[in-house]
Formats: structure tokens, C-alpha cells, sequence
């Protein structure tokens, strides 16, 4: 949804409780931002978080998103 720009699909699934409980877990187990993924198999690698692919995709509205829930951009290693 994000990559396609389909900002009343993300906003439908980061509101659902489903999304909302797994992502105060992994906050709670130390995750941080980290995105779960359901299938193992992405076209976007495991480092990529919704925030980043919002940002590569220069979509502000889903960026806002989830700069309103916290999500942040972890400093790269030097």
C-alpha cells in the first residue's frame, strides 16, 4: 500500500488493533520501530521500515502517518 501510495490503506492498516497490538510488542521487547512482516518473502529488503519506504516514495502524507506514531529513522552506523 505504501509503495503504490494508498494512503487511506495504510492509514486503515496501521489503525487496526491487530497492527497496533503487534507493534506495541515489539516497542515492549525492545524493537523499537522494527516492522514485522507476515510473509517471508518482501520485493523490499528487511532493513526497509514503513517510514523509510513512505520516505523513498516521497508520499509526506504516509510519512506524517508515522511520525504521528512515533516511528523514527535509526542513524546509520559510520
Amino acid at each position: 500500500a505504501i509503495s503504490k501510495g494508498a494512503t487511506k490503506i495504510v492509514k486503515i492498516i496501521i489503525e487496526h488493533p491487530n497492527f497496533m497490538a503487534g507493534e506495541d510488542k515489539l516497542r515492549r521487547m525492545g524493537g523499537g520501530d522494527a516492522f514485522f512482516r507476515l510473509e517471508e518473502k518482501s520485493q523490499f529488503p528487511p532493513d526497509i521500515t514503513p517510514l523509510i519506504l513512505a520516505a523513498h516514495y516521497n508520499n509526506h502524507e504516509i510519512i506524517q502517518m508515522f511520525l504521528s506514531r512515533n516511528h523514527t529513522i535509526e542513524k546509520p552506523h559510520p
